[in-house]
């Protein structure tokens, strides 16, 4: 979801489009669902790793429940089509979690806590979406655009806070309305 969210951010740059305070939180949301899934997947790879079968299984049950919201959400498991320009996106306020070993504990430890912290923010701001919203389906909000309304001329970037790092993508349009998206690499 990150690169589709940094892919819809700078299609909204470039066509002048703003997102509701709504939309911002559940782009967020579908961020932090898919990290959910993610490190519990990870989690179960590590048990099994360590040929503890019951681990991995109950961890690959909860990461089916994560993405089975999603499927709830969206229709698609994986929150295909969930994410369009006009639709959801919030920076993540999110402060990294470190681990000092390497060791498997370590690793899976880590991952035990982004998960609780992606459930604690998740959770916080569903609560507020629900106490100060007016909640519509998300069809009526999202604002869908074509090439032909972003503006010519014209450069962008958008950074996505992702599962695994940040997701950096740059959009130059020339003045006859052509444009190319590149990815920008740490080095």
């Amino acid at each position: 979801m990150g690169h589709v969210v940094t892919h819809a951010q700078l299609i909204e740059l470039l066509a002048g489009i703003t997102i509701s305070d709504t939309l911002q939180v559940e782009r967020a949301i579908a961020l932090e669902l898919e990290r959910i899934a993610v490190h519990i997947g990870d989690t179960a790879a590590l048990c099994t790793d360590v040929a503890y079968q019951f681990g991995q299984v109950v961890n690959e049950a909860l990461r089916t429940t994560i993405i089975n919201t999603t499927q709830l959400w969206c229709g698609n498991r994986f929150g295909k089509g969930l994410i369009r320009p006009g639709g959801y996106y919030s920076e993540l306020k999110y402060e990294p979690i470190i681990q000092v070993s390497g060791d498997v504990l370590a690793r899976a430890m880590l991952r035990n806590l982004e998960a609780r912290t992606s459930i604690e923010m998740v959770t916080d701001w569903a609560t507020a979406l629900l106490a100060t919203c007016n909640l519509q389906p998300a069809t009526d909000n999202r604002q869908l655009t074509t090439d032909n309304s972003l503006q010519p001329s014209s450069f962008a970037i958008s950074v996505t806070e992702g599962w695994r790092g940040d997701y950096r993508t740059a959009l130059c349009r020339t003045s006859h309305g052509t444009g190319q998206s590149l990815p920008i690499r740490r080095y």
